[in-house]
């Protein structure tokens, strides 16, 4: 790999963080299957909370850095925040192009007999 396509490979993954960031815990992972479960309507911290055992800021630490990935979204109800997933279409792209550079560099070098 030559040092402009280590330098794009870089700039992929530097775009790609958040998302990375985001979907490397398990407990995040969880919450949007939960929301993907009553997608498009949403849910409260605290209904996810009950399920997940945890307490609520630990539980808005994480939609923050959900929505930061822009994961998801929320909307207020009166006094009440209802989140949602609403996946970005360009953060999709985003790992798209992530992984097909990754894909492309390693081509068939990577040896499947071992």
């Amino acid at each position: 790999m030559n040092r402009e396509e280590l330098s794009e490979l870089k700039k992929n993954f530097d775009t790609a963080e958040a998302i990375l960031e985001a979907l490397s815990s398990k407990i995040r992972r969880d919450i949007i299957l939960e929301l993907a479960k009553v997608y498009p309507r949403g849910l409260r911290i605290g209904e996810i909370k009950q399920k997940k055992c945890i307490t609520r800021p630990t539980m808005s630490f994480h939609m923050k850095l959900l929505c930061k990935a822009e994961l998801i979204k929320y909307y207020k109800d009166g006094t009440k925040n209802y989140y949602y997933l609403a996946i970005h279409p360009d953060r999709l792209k985003d790992i798209e192009s992530l992984f097909s550079k990754l894909h492309s560099f390693m081509g068939d070098a990577y040896d499947t007999s071992n």
